[in-house]
């Protein structure tokens, strides 16, 4: 019994680890999981609580270059990728979806979207744009 209960979380675990990763990438899993307790681990958590949007899994290269970055660099904003709104991890505002963390639902609005997962306070501006920003958050000043 004890075997069959070890077996099983075993299974449990490594499914955990390849959701987070891409579907091709399961040989490499075991080589690149999330650093345990890192700010791309609770921001991937919030992405997957939410009802806002879907994780998109990361390729093991992407989990172990963005291990080594300073989360410090890490900015949320959103994009378009194949026509669908996604949620996007940046370092670099040169490349805004470099890193593509979730697909949003596509009846909302993806800065209401992102605002409800990642709430903070945004200052007001004191002139009404008509034009839709995009909007951008620092991970690092929300989520402790």
């Amino acid at each position: 019994m004890e075997v069959l209960v070890q077996r099983v979380l075993v299974m449990i675990l490594f499914a955990v680890n390849l959701s987070l990763t891409h579907p091709g990438a399961s040989q490499e899993a075991a080589n690149c999981p999330l650093l345990p307790d890192s700010l791309l681990q609770k921001i991937l958590k919030k992405i997957e609580l939410s009802h806002y949007a879907k994780i998109t899994p990361l390729l093991c290269a992407d989990i172990n270059e963005l291990n080594r970055i300073s989360p410090d660099k890490f900015e949320i904003t959103t994009g378009r990728k194949n026509g669908e709104p996604v949620i996007c991890l940046l370092v670099s505002r040169d490349q805004p979806c470099k890193y593509v963390l979730g697909k949003l639902d596509k009846t909302l609005s993806p800065a209401s979207a992102l605002s409800s997962i990642f709430p903070s306070s945004m200052p007001i501006s004191d002139v009404l744009n008509e034009t839709v920003e995009r909007l951008f958050i620092r991970p690092s000043s929300i989520i402790k």
